[in-house]
């Protein structure tokens, strides 16, 4: 007997063999994504898979113009190709009601697909993780899919990594397909509606910088104003895959700005003036003047390169923040960690006008309160925007015509306010969070490459 219990204790744990098929599926998944990635770009296919060349091929094509346009939009949402270059080509080419017609059909038919492929190879992994925050981040998901997923939609409208964070979940298909379909009419009907109210413009607007910059603005705020964060980051991350880093933020500068004042003028009794006064401003004001000078003095590739990787750095650090939410929230940390990432968090404003993550990461310890919290953070971006606006507009970066361009950003502010008003506590924010800054993440690796 006692040999029997020694032979036990030393005995090998079991292996998971459930575990281990997961593991497999995702590293299948895994590599499946990046073989068609990879595959996309060496043939050529993404360079294709433009909204002129979309539009010309559909012209030609004749009946099988739609046709051939649902298999493209499908595959090039696999490939990541942004959904809005299938939308333009359709509703260009076929007008208002039968181009937004088939540009809903084919982004409905561009979900199914990509939720059938990461489904069937990679399963539902997501459904077997047993960590708290996983659980209780899905627990919105599980209680209300559909309603979840129509807001999801409604905010993300068709980016690749909502579709995989879905498909890898345990949400039923009928649930995922509801949701989406009436979860994408507000944006598709809007969308259809703006590009042929205004076709005459078209053919100069539809691939400008400016305009897809405009979409970005309507998303950034969107996620800002509902739930209180990363309106800049999204803007100026997502907006640099459009143009340079510093071109997006000369542009998007006076609308980030505005809408901080819009949150703190909303509830400035919100705002913990002796927190913000006496031991947040002035350190990241002392990082502020290092990040403008690095800004200046570092080539375009550098700054784009140390951008991608902070980018990265503060997305997944924000993942894994969220990961240990309970256990570090209320953690306190030493003076010296919270100068220290303040100061970082001044140099990554004034290099690239977004030192939310350092701050909020203190600011989070600091403040208990959330909605103190939101006021006072956006309490200390207008003084620390300001100053940048000022610097940006005395070095000539700002100027009468950067502000032309700034001027057709204004609808996507406001619209990004109001839908962002509407979905305010209603947003499910820990599915929300994981899928804005795994986007991140991806859109980080993407600067990188390209820079």
């Amino acid at each position: 007997m006692a040999n029997d219990a020694a032979d036990a204790e030393v005995a090998p744990p079991e292996v998971d063999p459930d575990a281990r098929r997961r593991w497999i599926r995702l590293t299948a998944l895994g590599a499946l994504v990046i073989g068609l990635f990879v595959a996309a770009k060496v043939s050529g296919l993404t360079a294709h898979l433009k909204t002129e060349e979309i539009r010309a091929w559909m012209a030609s094509a004749g009946w099988w113009g739609p046709i051939g346009y649902l298999g493209a939009f499908s595959v090039g949402e696999l490939v990541h190709v942004p959904g809005w270059v299938f939308v333009l080509a359709a509703v260009v080419s076929y007008g208002r009601v039968a181009g937004g017609a088939l540009a809903f059909v084919g982004a409905i038919l561009s979900l199914s697909v990509s939720f059938a492929i990461v489904r069937g190879v990679g399963g539902k992994p997501l459904g077997a993780i047993r960590w708290p925050f996983v659980r209780r981040m899905l627990a919105q998901l599980d209680a209300h899919p559909v309603r979840t997923i129509i807001i999801l939609r409604t905010v993300l409208w068709l980016t690749p990594q909502l579709n995989y964070v879905l498909a890898l979940s345990t949400v039923r298909w009928r649930h995922y397909l509801i949701g989406s379909i009436l979860g994408l009419i507000a944006p598709m009907v809007a969308l259809a509606f703006l590009l042929d109210r205004y076709a005459y413009l078209i053919d100069t607007i539809t691939l400008s910088p400016v305009f897809l910059l405009a979409l970005i603005v309507w998303m950034g705020t969107t996620i800002s104003t509902a739930v209180g964060f990363g309106s800049t980051l999204t803007i100026v991350a997502v907006g640099s895959l459009v143009m340079p880093v510093q071109s997006v933020l000369f542009r998007i500068m006076p609308l980030t700005t505005a809408l901080s004042f819009y949150i703190v003028l909303r509830n400035p009794r919100a705002v913990d003036l002796r927190t913000l006064l006496t031991r947040i401003l002035p350190v990241t004001a002392l990082g502020l003047p290092v990040g403008i000078y690095l800004a200046d003095a570092a080539p375009q590739s550098t700054l784009e390169r140390a951008f991608a990787a902070s980018v990265f750095v503060l997305a997944a650090a924000e993942l894994i923040a969220m990961a240990r939410k309970d256990a570090s929230r209320t953690r306190t940390l030493s003076l010296p960690a919270s100068l220290l990432l303040l100061f970082l968090g001044g140099v990554a404003h004034g290099a690239f006008a977004t030192g939310g993550p350092p701050v909020v990461y203190v600011c989070a310890r600091t403040i208990p309160d959330k909605t103190v919290f939101r006021a006072t953070l956006n309490a200390l971006w207008i003084p620390l925007s300001g100053a940048l606006l000022v610097t940006y507009v005395a070095k000539g970066h700002i100027t009468m015509a950067t502000l032309k361009d700034t001027a057709p950003l204004v609808p996507g502010l406001i619209v990004g306010i109001v839908v962002g008003e509407l979905l305010h506590g209603r947003v499910p924010e820990r599915v929300f969070r994981v899928v804005v800054f795994a986007t991140l993440l991806v859109v980080a690796v993407l600067i990188g490459v390209r820079a």
